[in-house]
């Protein structure tokens, strides 16, 4: 029985991507990475220690490559490893300076000396014993990145106090993988300056968005790297939160029918699912959906807390029903919510006393979250207090006298009368929902300021710095979508957060 191979068709965009790359492929390409290395090995660095020496020069090489930023791409970054000048001179060279030094001919030059019987097989083989030659772990490159590998390599070099040639290694690793993070960093200045520089306003709303994106997660690592050992797990929590917000943004996509290609400029990718975990749960069939997320480590954290409530079978049918139906939807990301602010609440645990204002604001995005539920449900003409339990969440300061007054109120005004023994937001009305909900964010940026104060030696300062950067990526992606919808300034500045 023969394998029948169903070809999907292209996107116009992705069939414009793919014929551009051919062409790439087989145009004309130039390196200059030989020349770099050689000019920083010979003339920058020759005064070191070889080990350091050999570092410095490749992590000068690397961070001198040209950055490509390609059209109709949303993944920044490209090397030529085979083209004109994309040599890697220290393993073999065809310039003499490197005759002494390049890993290949001293390979075959000591095998000679010291297996003379290898001879015999080099002429079926190699002469050189393929030094060098490496297999890449890429699980552990995929977990830890670039920030967590030299952390690793960091405190191996503190360990190895006594052995000098361990010490002078884990420290050179240490020199490449910075070059690697500024490389990666010089990405986002590349996308900044080219979406200045965009005429297609889809285009650059594309570059602006990647920029802010990228510039966010490298301030996230940096954070990490940093952060006390007791500390990190705190800032691993919160930043699980991205998980949750894409897992929703993928789900109600799904339900109005965008494709990957539309959903990725709205996913940000701080929190522990990948790229391509998201790009495999878009494109899942509703009845696998649930399944695709559940192989995730996260998944299977986030559905182990709601499977707590409800059965797993139940809980797989409303992610098949959502892809469909808006109430379902509404009702599966609150218990996707719930699931993440209850894990967040019981999981925060951390030798610094400050944590507890984090716990605390943890508490007040909760209340703002549930308050803009149960207002949006009320609009929508869902009033029984019973159902709209099933979409409050858990952990906040929000109890059922509190909603029933919200649904009582019959005016803005009392609303806010409502609300102000929570969020002390200025103002006596609000003309729409959307304003209300940015008065909202505004407060909760206020206290997350004060957590930012709070002590300047403690976790609290961390994740309050972090709060900033996000509400900063916020913003950035709100002028983008809102000039992108023709928005004006005026429509626009008031969903803006401000600190």
């Amino acid at each position: 029985m023969g394998i029948i191979i169903r070809r999907l068709p292209l996107s116009d965009r992705l069939q414009r991507f793919r014929d551009e790359a051919t062409a790439r492929g087989f145009g004309q390409s130039a390196s200059p990475k030989e020349a770099n290395w050689t000019q920083a090995f010979f003339e920058l660095y020759a005064g070191l220690p070889l080990a350091e020496r050999q570092a410095r020069s490749f992590a000068y090489a690397l961070t001198h490559e040209p950055v490509y930023i390609h059209p109709h791409t949303r993944l920044a970054g490209q090397t030529y490893q085979r083209c004109p000048g994309a040599g890697a001179p220290d393993v073999t060279s065809n310039n003499p300076l490197w005759a002494d030094y390049s890993v290949n001919p001293q390979a075959r030059r000591l095998v000679a000396e010291r297996l003379p019987e290898n001879a015999a097989y080099a002429k079926f083989f190699n002469d050189g014993a393929s030094p060098g030659h490496v297999g890449w772990d890429w699980a552990m490159l995929l977990e830890r990145g670039a920030q967590g590998l030299r952390d690793r390599h960091a405190e191996a070099e503190f360990l190895a106090a006594s052995d000098p040639k361990a010490r002078e290694f884990h420290r050179c690793v240490q020199i490449v993988l910075d070059a690697l993070i500024e490389w990666a960093a010089l990405h986002a200045r590349t996308l900044r300056e080219m979406a200045a520089n965009e005429t297609t306003p889809a285009r650059k709303a594309e570059l602006l968005e990647m920029a802010a994106e990228v510039h966010y997660k490298d301030a996230v690592n940096q954070v990490r790297r940093f952060a006390p050992e007791d500390g990190k797990p705190v800032i691993n929590m919160l930043m699980r939160k991205w998980d949750i917000i894409n897992l929703r943004t993928i789900i109600s996509s799904r339900r109005t029918g965008k494709t990957w290609e539309q959903m990725r400029p709205y996913l940000v990718s701080a929190g522990e699912l990948y790229v391509h975990e998201m790009e495999r749960i878009a494109k899942a069939e509703p009845e696998k959906l649930y399944m695709r997320i559940k192989e995730t480590s996260v998944g299977r954290q986030i559905l182990s807390n709601s499977s707590r409530n409800m059965r797993g079978t139940e809980l797989e049918q409303l992610f098949i029903k959502a892809v469909k139906s808006f109430q379902v939807l509404n009702q599966l990301q609150a218990i996707l919510d719930t699931s993440y602010y209850d894990y967040l609440q019981r999981g925060i645990v951390s030798s610094d006393k400050d944590v507890i204002w984090i716990k605390k604001t943890v508490a007040k995005e909760i209340d703002l979250r549930n308050i803009m539920s149960v207002l949006r449900l009320k609009k929508n003409g869902v009033k029984d207090p019973a159902r709209i339990a099933t979409y409050i969440i858990r952990g906040g300061r929000i109890n059922s006298a509190f909603v029933e007054a919200l649904l009582k109120a019959n005016s803005s005004k009392e609303v806010l009368s409502t609300i102000k023994p929570l969020f002390k937001i200025k103002g006596e009305d609000f003309t729409s929902l959307p304003v209300l909900e940015a008065s909202l964010q505004q407060e909760l940026a206020n206290e997350r300021v004060r957590v930012f104060y709070k002590n300047p030696v403690s976790i609290a300062t961390l994740a309050g710095f972090l709060f900033i950067k996000e509400e900063e990526m916020n913003n950035i992606r709100k002028i983008v979508r809102g000039k992108d919808y023709n928005l004006s300034p005026e429509e626009i500045r008031p969903m803006l957060v401000f600190y």
